[in-house]
Formats: structure tokens, C-alpha cells, sequence
């Protein structure tokens, strides 16, 4: 594990989700790096599981667009908790790649994301170390918002 790893997960293990603005402090910036290091606060119980996922689209017949789609949830009493995909980019200013296309309940909370199966997608570009970054991005979004 890195030093700058490390540094990570002792601020979320000190501070949970409201360590994940801290990550941009010390450096930690969106990326493949930092959605592995989000996933091991979750296996080491820092963070709630499924705080982020990424899901590889199988389920199209083609294969013209991007490597997966991103997720982030969101925990009860937070002030973007129910709030739909579209009130949360026109009122909120939350954007990720091609826009939000999902915001629903699930067992995590209520969880936001988006899909790389646009037309403008394509797997060379939009690839999973493309959908790890912007869905930390996207998890920044969230748990900077004031």
C-alpha cells in the first residue's frame, strides 16, 4: 500500500464519509487509484458498503459504446438524498459523463449514476479506469456539496 493510500484510509477510517472531502486536501485525486482505495474503506468497514460501484454494461447486443456505468450512494439525511437525476443536475449542478441516467432506492441508500451506453460512447475512450474517474468524481460531487 502507498504512503498517499495510507493517508487515505486513515482519514476515512477517523472520519467515514465525511473524510471523502478530505481526500481532496491531501491530494488523493479522482481516479482508478481512488475509487480501488474507496473500495478498501468499504472492505475495512471505514465506509458503508456499496458507497461506489461500477457495473460493465453486458446487457447491450453491440459492443459501440463505453466500458460501464458508475454509481454513487447516497446515506439518509444527506440534503441530495431523493432528490431525481434531473433535479440534482438542473438545481444542484451535479454532472457526470453524458449526465445522470439513474436515481433510485436500493439497499445502500439512494443511489445516482450514470451509463457510458451513449451513442458518443465508445470503449477505447470510455473505458473502466475512464468509469472509475468519473464516478469519483461524481462521489466528490455529492460529499462536497454544502
Amino acid at each position: 500500500m502507498s504512503k498517499q493510500e495510507e493517508i487515505g484510509l486513515d482519514i476515512l477510517k477517523d472520519k467515514g464519509l465525511n473524510g471523502i472531502p478530505y481526500l481532496k486536501l491531501v491530494e488523493i485525486r479522482p481516479s482508478g487509484e481512488m475509487y480501488d482505495l474507496i473500495k478498501k474503506a468499504e472492505d475495512l468497514g471505514y465506509l458503508p458498503q456499496d458507497t461506489v460501484q461500477i457495473k460493465k454494461i453486458t446487457w447491450l447486443p453491440y459492443g459501440d459504446h463505453g466500458w460501464g456505468n458508475g454509481y454513487v450512494s447516497i446515506p439518509e439525511g444527506h440534503l441530495m438524498y431523493g432528490l431525481g437525476y434531473d433535479t440534482l443536475m438542473e438545481e444542484r449542478g451535479v454532472d457526470a459523463s453524458g449526465g445522470l441516467t439513474y436515481a433510485e432506492e436500493e439497499d445502500s441508500g439512494w443511489v445516482i449514476g450514470f451509463d457510458t451506453a451513449h451513442s458518443f460512447n465508445k470503449l477505447q475512450i470510455h473505458d473502466e479506469d475512464f468509469v472509475k474517474r468519473e464516478t469519483m468524481e461524481l462521489l466528490l460531487q455529492v460529499f462536497t456539496e454544502s
